[in-house]
């Protein structure tokens, strides 16, 4: 999150001068980074595609990878020995309307409203060691968690130079499915086991939405319906014919 906070006061002389332009967008495509991801994930490489439709709409897709982030790191009692098995990817859809009232300009620059949808599969196997005993204790843990999210969306899209693009979702909430499930098989101790519920927490706080009785299972399967919120930086780069 502090790096999206800082890219965005990095751009700001950028976006300023963006205002300044009189030209309209004659560019109906528009290929991104999404930089969101490589904050709350390992390895994430996501890249979106927007495309005009209308002066007001347009349809903007994204798909990629991201992978389980090492949520142990910050523990003093859970150790891990080797990481397996490292895998995920992410897709996401939303239809975007313009605000051609409180735009000066055509798509794809502006404010916007768009319904979303999206999905988030990751997965890891942990070999752990605990030490919150005097006997340090092993464990091998397989984590597999999903987020299917429906929602709607508020953002904006500053075009540079008629060329780059800085995007902007900044509030969007959602209905989210959550679904995590963990196989623990070793000697761990109780205290060890609410340590590695209290470290994934940590990392994803809405987690906490499967917490049941101040407790999730790090035996089998945990799943609900809950609100999410989806927050996204993207830049990019327009492309296409001139009129």
């Amino acid at each position: 999150m502090k790096k999206c906070i800082g890219l965005i006061f990095l751009l700001a002389p950028l976006i300023a001068a963006a205002q300044e332009e009189s030209r309209i967008s004659s560019k109906k495509n528009v290929i991104k980074f999404l930089v969101t991801p490589t904050v709350f994930y390992d390895d994430a490489i996501v890249i979106g595609y927007e495309r005009v439709i209308k002066r007001s709409r347009s349809l903007n897709v994204a798909a990629g990878r991201v992978h389980f982030p090492n949520v142990f790191s910050g523990s003093n009692i859970i150790h891990v020995d080797n990481q397996t098995d490292k895998g995920g990817f992410m897709v996401a859809a939303d239809f975007r309307f313009y605000l051609q009232k409180e735009n000066k300009y055509a798509a794809p620059r502006g404010i916007y409203l768009a319904p979303f949808i999206s999905y988030y599969q990751l997965n890891r196997a942990w070999q752990l060691n605990g030490t919150a005993s005097a006997t340090t204790t092993n464990a091998f843990m397989r984590g597999e968690m999903g987020f299917f999210n429906i929602g709607g969306q508020i953002g904006y899209q500053f075009v540079v130079k008629d060329r780059f693009t800085f995007d902007f979702i900044f509030f969007g909430p959602s209905i989210t499915n959550y679904r995590l499930n963990l196989q623990l098989d070793g000697n761990f101790t109780v205290d060890e086991e609410n340590e590695i519920i209290d470290a994934l927490l940590g990392r994803f706080p809405l987690l906490s939405d499967l917490v049941d009785d101040n407790q999730l299972t790090v035996h089998g399967n945990n799943s609900t319906w809950a609100l999410g919120y989806r927050f996204t930086c993207m830049i990019g780069y327009t492309f296409g014919r001139k009129p």
